[in-house]
């Protein structure tokens, strides 16, 4: 695989992950709010996004299988970085919201 196939790879991953990234912020801040419906949504979008990065991801992984030579790039390591960063995010955000809907919740009682 050519350099700037990877590059370009790289950066659909990088920014599919800031996207997503950023929705699950977006996420944690309706749900401080208190606003479960624009949480979903946000959630989402975030999922959406990350879904694409894993698809940017899996085109490496593809590759190196068919027996292409994967040339070691810092763009690529920061694209794999940016993806895992996110995925550890998001898990994080979800629970914050789990717990923002189950504080939500007993202040209702």
């Amino acid at each position: 695989m050519k350099k700037d196939a990877i590059q370009k790879i790289a950066f659909q991953l990088i920014s599919s992950a800031g996207m997503a990234c950023d929705y699950f912020y977006q996420a944690l801040e309706a749900a401080r709010n208190r606003d479960f419906a624009k949480t979903e949504a946000l959630l989402e979008a975030g999922d959406k996004e990350l879904t694409q990065a894993h698809m940017s991801q899996s085109e490496f992984l593809a590759a190196e299988a068919r027996g292409d030579e994967i040339e070691y790039s810092v763009i690529m390591a920061h694209a794999q970085d940016s993806l895992m960063t996110t995925v550890l995010f998001e898990r994080v955000v979800k629970e914050f919201i789990l717990l923002y809907k189950e504080r939500g919740a007993e202040g209702d009682r």
